[in-house]
C-alpha cells in the first residue's frame, strides 16, 4: 500500500496537468452560448474570445479532489486484495485440469509487469524509465518463483506445474524487457504509425523520463 501511494503521489502533478489541458480544450471546441437579450436591445455580435480570458478554473477543482482520489486508491487496494483471497480459496476446489488453466493465466497476466511500463512510455514519449540495472534485476526476482512453481516438482505448494509454462513466461518477459529496449534505441513511439502518433497522442516529453 505503501508503494502504491508513492507512484500516486509522483504521478499527481502529472494527471492534473492532463487534465487541465483537456479541460482546456474541450472548453475551447465549445461553441459560445449567447444570453437572451431584454426587449428592445438591438442584436450585438459577442466579442471574440481571448487567450488572456480564463476559461474554466481547474485548479481549486483538482485540489478538491485530492482526498477523494486518495480514498478511491485505497477501496480499490481492499477491494482487489480480498476478492483475490475469496477467488483463490474458491479455485482451490476446481477440478485440477480447470485449476492448472487458470493457474497458467494469472501466471502469465501477473508476468506482464512490464505491459503498463511500454504504454506509458509510448503515451509520455520517454526513451528510458528506469535504469537497466532495475529492469533485468527485477524481471529475475519475479521469474525465480515462477520457475520454482512450474520447474521443480517437489515445491512446497505441491502443485505439479509444466516446465513448457515456465519457459513461455521467461520469454514473455524477455519480450517485454526487448520491447522496452526498442524504445530506448529506437523510439518510444516505434511500434505506433505516424499519423496516430501526431493526432491522438501528446508531443515528447524528451529523451529521458524518470519518475522524479
Amino acid at each position: 500500500m505503501r508503494f502504491l501511494m508513492l507512484i500516486w503521489g509522483i504521478q499527481r502533478p502529472e494527471r492534473r496537468a492532463a487534465e487541465n489541458a483537456a479541460a482546456a480544450a474541450a472548453a475551447a471546441d465549445a461553441p459560445p452560448t449567447a444570453q437572451p437579450a431584454p426587449p428592445g436591445t438591438p442584436l450585438e455580435l459577442p466579442a471574440p474570445a481571448t487567450a488572456q480570458t480564463p476559461l474554466i478554473n481547474t485548479e481549486g477543482t483538482n485540489n478538491n479532489n485530492a482526498p477523494q482520489d486518495l480514498s478511491s486508491v485505497y477501496y480499490r487496494f481492499w477491494f482487489a486484495l480480498l476478492g483475490g483471497a475469496f477467488l483463490f480459496l474458491h479455485v482451490a476446489s476446481w477440478p485440477p485440469p480447470h485449476r492448472h488453466i487458470f493457474v497458467t493465466i494469472f501466471t502469465f497476466l501477473a508476468s506482464s509487469f512490464w505491459v503498463p511500463q511500454v504504454y506509458r512510455n509510448v503515451m509520455r514519449g520517454c526513451r528510458k524509465a528506469f535504469s537497466w540495472e532495475y529492469i533485468l534485476g527485477t524481471s529475475a526476482c519475479r521469474l525465480v518463483p515462477v520457475l520454482y512453481l512450474m520447474c521443480y516438482s517437489d515445491n512446497i505448494f505441491m502443485y505439479e506445474g509444466e516446465w513448457k509454462v515456465g519457459v513461455g513466461v521467461v520469454a514473455w518477459v524477455v519480450l517485454q524487457v526487448g520491447v522496452m529496449w526498442v524504445q530506448e534505441v529506437a523510439g518510444p513511439r516505434v511500434f505506433v504509425p505516424g499519423n496516430v502518433s501526431s493526432s491522438i497522442l501528446p508531443p515528447n516529453s524528451g529523451s529521458l523520463c524518470f519518475l522524479e
